[in-house]
Order: C-alpha cells, then structure tokens, then sequence
C-alpha cells in the first residue's frame, strides 16, 4: 500500500499537478492520521478490557475475603457466649450465700475464660490502598472500602486498649497467687497462700473477681459494641461490590 501511494505521488510531481498532490499530500495526512486515531483507540479499548478485568478480581478477592470475615465474626460471637457463660455461671453461685465455701471453690476452674480478637482476613482492600489501584473503582466503593478500613483499625485499636486492662489485671492476679501449684506442677502451694479460694476477703480472691470482670468489660465491648458495627459495614460494602459486579 505504502508503495502505491508513492509511485502516485512520483507521478503527479512529474506531471506538475501541484494542486491535486496537495490535496492527495492531505488527504494522505488525514489516512494516517486516523489511522493513529484507530490504533489509539484499539489500545485503550484493550486497556480497558484490561483494568474491567482486573477490577473484577478485585472484587472477587473483596467479596471472598469479607465473607470469611463474617465467618470469623460469627465464630467470635459462639466463642464469646460460651466463655460469658461460664463466667456467669460462676457469679450465679458466688451470689448463693448459702453455698458453702468448698463448693464455690470447686467452681472457680470453671469461670477462667480465653482471649479472642478480631483480625480481618481482606487483605485486599490494604493493598489496593498501598498500590493505589483503588481508583479502579467507582467513587461509592472507594468511600465503602476506605471506611471499612477505618472502621477496622478504629475498632481493633480499642479493642488492644481493652485487652491491655485484661493483661493487666490478670498479671496482679497472678502475682498473688502460686501458679506451678495452680498448674498442677507443684504438689504443694506456698502456707500463706494457701485456701485463699474459702476466703472471700483474700487479696487473691478479690483479684481473681477483678479478673472476671476485666474479662466480660473485653468481651461485652467485642459482642455488644465492635463486632456488630463491624458486621453491618461488612454487610453494606458487601452490597455495594456484589451489585457492581453484577453490572
């Protein structure tokens, strides 16, 4: 083609038709011009192919991700009741004045309690923020994705600052108390330690209630306040990714 058009050319200078190799000369321009333009616009089009693909990936990963977030949230909550419970329990004998000190003792095993916390498996939605891809996304899922985070972080570092009156509470706890023998490798427990479960004015049984309550202030904060909040702003930026998705 591109031979074509130059033997054309040859042959209008040597005939000194000037005008028509000008408009020829033109409308050559024009041919390549948008020729470029239509190149341009295989590209961008390709790129867009592209970054729609990638964003649907990324939306994929959210979506997967958040859902194992629930799960996680749900496992929190079955974990939290059950050790509530048992603490519960516990306070319930505790209040029975007529319950002997022997059998409120036996019961004390009983009302220790685990630490659970909440870490988010979306992992996606730090990247995407470090990377800077999400601009990817519309304007309403880079709000939704941004403040989940926010409201993670928010909430997870409440959640430390909990945990360290938990921490707290049980190391004065066990500072008073003879923790190989409560462990069960010592056969013996230190005299002046020892029957402080039967004394309810022991410095040790009051730190040992201390701790129970430190525990349910964690897991009241946990189930009644962070994970519900958290649960329903995973739910509504779930919304929003799925009904894009679907577009």
């Amino acid at each position: 083609m591109i031979k074509v058009f130059r033997q054309i050319r040859q042959r209008m200078i040597k005939e000194n038709r000037v005008s028509k190799y000008t408009l020829y000369a033109i409308g050559e321009i024009a041919l390549v011009m948008i020729g470029i333009l239509l190149a341009l616009q295989v590209n961008n089009w390709n790129e867009g192919r592209k970054q729609d693909a990638q964003l649907d990936q990324y939306r994929t990963s959210l979506i997967s991700e958040l859902h194992d977030d629930l799960d996680r949230l749900d496992e929190l909550d079955s974990t939290i009741v059950h050790y509530e419970g048992m603490i519960n329990t516990y306070l319930e004998l505790y209040n029975d004045e007529s319950l002997a000190p022997e059998q409120l003792a036996a019961s004390m095993d009983s009302a220790d309690f685990i630490i659970v916390t909440f870490s988010t498996q979306a992992y996606t939605i730090s990247e995407l923020i470090s990377t800077g891809n999400v601009t990817l996304f519309s304007t309403e899922e880079k709000r939704s994705l941004t403040g989940l985070k926010n409201e993670m972080e928010q909430k997870a570092f409440i959640e430390r600052e909990v945990l360290d009156m938990v921490v707290i509470s049980y190391q004065r706890f066990t500072e008073k108390t003879d923790k190989l023998f409560e462990r069960k490798s010592s056969s013996t427990e230190f005299p002046s330690l020892k029957d402080w479960r039967l004394d309810r004015s022991s410095s040790q049984f009051k730190l040992f209630h201390n701790h129970l309550a430190s525990g349910l202030d964690l897991y009241a904060y946990q189930r009644a306040f962070a994970y519900p909040l958290l649960r329903k702003e995973i739910n509504r930026v779930l919304e929003i990714l799925e009904a894009n998705r679907s577009e």
